[in-house]
């Protein structure tokens, strides 16, 4: 009876294993697949999902930067460019040396192992200095996990946010290797941190961050070498820049892009009104009291308060995925790693052992200081390490452990779900014509079919009045598409992209002997795009030429004007 007691015991023990996955993730950890399936789950993003969707927006217009260097153009020279611009000249080299013939699918490939090498980078630093096997993680599992999140659905594409995370992360697993850096390491410490900052302008205090990690990790002596190798590279950088153009040039292109308030905003309320409701904001911060006081029958101390905040925050992060659009999910995540952060700070009472963690969420803070995308989601990996490993011993304590496997999976799962819809495109499904009609630098893309015929008659049009022509308010990869040279010292005709440099670009207009062929979906209605006053917002220069020239004809897609008619408006 009693044998029989055991087994029904025992069988129930291992159900409830299976049913919430913990068995399966010792099985696979002991037999050492985890490495392949994070290779298996990149080359599916890399070989199946790299090739559907097209929108020619955002995933187009750094391609779009980096041929024009390919024609012999500068930067802020020749066109505006409102951001330093390692990041044109980066994937410029992408286009130099891959075929042409499906061009846009390999760098859709070389973005997805961007991403793979941010989480190798993140996840496999952490390691060595918290070593992830002490809290019964495997760490090739959790980067599949940082990778699938980190994506989520967005393009991969060129964007210079992933680029500074990329250098970022390489910079953070070079300080994580080593508890001793040489001047060959803070040297390539200092090159990453710097290339980083040369991509956005959000990025700049990356090489201050690390330079103060490396202070209190290593000495002023290392953090003195790292700061004369950062200073050295910026020399050079600057030399450079001043060989093409001058320096009030530069500066009257990239400073005043966003200013103060808008660093407020995105960096500071951003994080505080994420919830956009005031009950559910005090809601959030009043529970952990109740629950301190429930636990320990006790008035609650500092430490327990935002022990239960960081899970309060945390479980909330879940519950908001219904109700708010994903990419604010990290967000609120981001709050409870920071939660997180200052509880254990609290309960160690010392700051040095989380320097890591610090560095993580500087990198994820400065990822998501941005006017369109002001979200850490593309750095969701560094949160999720931080946050697994600053809870792991609360975790343990409530039995939360072997819960892991179970909801990495979910997370995977809703992961995968979200690139049904591809970044601004329509469902996956519905994505069944080749682009390759359009440019065989197309090749292997599929898209639905109202893109592929868009994007066909542009090729006619630019073939008619071609080579002189330039489209607006955006399409900014066609020069590239059609191996064309764009007239216009602009490649986004948008208020942002232009710096509000409309009057300017006008008169530039009219200098030129071009055609310009003005999207209708401008004028019907683009996503984001509501009404008159927006599309003034979103480009100026489109408006008043819709608005005070006359066209020469019109297609299905596109309004074609002469150059000629914008001198009526100045």
């Amino acid at each position: 009876m009693l044998a029989a007691q055991n087994y029904i015991k025992l069988s129930k023990t291992n159900l409830y294993s299976a049913i919430f996955g913990r068995k399966i993730y010792e099985m696979m950890r002991h037999a050492r697949l985890y490495p392949y399936l994070f290779a298996l789950v990149v080359a599916f993003y890399c070989l199946v999902l790299a090739r559907f969707g097209f929108e020619n927006w955002d995933s187009g217009f750094i391609n779009g930067f980096s041929w024009r260097l390919l024609q012999g153009e500068m930067p802020y020279r020749d066109f505006i460019y409102i951001r330093p611009p390692f990041s044109i000249y980066l994937h410029a080299i992408l286009l130099r040396v891959l075929p042409e013939t499906g061009q846009i699918y390999c760098i859709r490939i070389a973005g997805y192992l961007s991403f793979a090498l941010i989480s190798w980078c993140v996840v496999s630093g952490f390691d060595k200095v918290y070593r992830l096997r002490q809290l019964q993680l495997d760490k090739w599992a959790v980067m599949t996990l940082c990778f699938m999140a980190s994506v989520h659905n967005f393009f991969a594409d060129p964007w210079f946010t992933v680029d500074g995370i990329l250098f970022a992360s390489v910079a953070f697993y070079l300080v994580c290797r080593s508890r001793n850096l040489s001047l060959a390491q803070l040297f390539a410490v200092s090159l990453c941190c710097v290339l980083s900052a040369l991509v956005k302008q959000s990025f700049y205090p990356i090489p201050i961050g690390f330079g103060l990690w490396i202070l209190l990790k290593e000495g002023f002596r290392k953090a003195a070498f790292f700061g004369f190798f950062s200073a050295m590279l910026l020399g050079i950088f600057v030399a450079w820049l001043l060989s093409f153009t001058s320096w009030s040039l530069f500066l009257g292109q990239v400073a005043g892009v966003a200013n103060a308030g808008n660093l407020y905003d995105t960096g500071f309320m951003n994080y505080l009104h994420i919830y956009h409701n005031k009950i559910i904001f005090g809601m959030v911060m009043a529970l952990p009291l109740l629950i301190s006081w429930f636990m320990c029958r006790k008035r609650p101390t500092l430490q327990d308060y935002l022990k239960w905040l960081a899970m309060v925050i945390f479980i909330s992060a879940f519950l908001a995925v219904p109700f708010i659009r994903f990419k604010d999910v990290p967000v609120i995540f981001f709050n409870a790693v920071a939660a997180g952060l200052l509880y254990r700070i609290v309960k160690e009472k010392t700051l040095k052992p989380f320097l890591p963690v610090i560095a993580l969420m500087m990198i994820g803070w400065c990822a998501s200081l941005s006017l369109g995308y002001k979200t850490p989601v593309l750095f969701s990996g560094g949160l999720i390490v931080s946050y697994l490993w600053l809870m792991h011993e609360d975790f343990a304590a409530l039995g939360l452990r072997r819960y892991y496997t179970s909801a990495g999976l979910a997370v995977c799962a809703f992961m995968l779900l979200l690139n049904i819809h591809p970044y601004r495109s329509q469902p996956i499904t519905t994505l069944d014509c080749g682009m390759e009609a359009v440019s065989p630098k197309l090749a292997f893309i599929r898209s639905d079919k109202a893109t592929l015929e868009k994007h066909l008659e542009l090729k006619k049009l630019a073939q008619r009045f071609g080579p002189g022509y330039f489209t607006a308010p955006s399409l900014p990869l066609s020069h590239y598409l059609f191996g064309t040279q764009n007239p216009m010292p602009a490649g986004w005709l948008t208020n942002f992209e232009i710096n509000g440099k409309v009057s300017g670009l006008l008169e530039a207009a009219s200098r030129k002997k071009a055609y310009m062929f003005l999207e209708k979906s401008f004028l019907d209605g683009e996503p984001f795009i509501a009404s008159d006053q927006n599309r003034k917002d979103f480009s100026q220069f489109a408006w008043v030429i819709y608005h005070k020239c006359r066209p020469i004809m019109q297609t299905r897609h596109f309004l074609v004007y002469q150059t000629d008619e914008i001198r009526k408006t100045l």
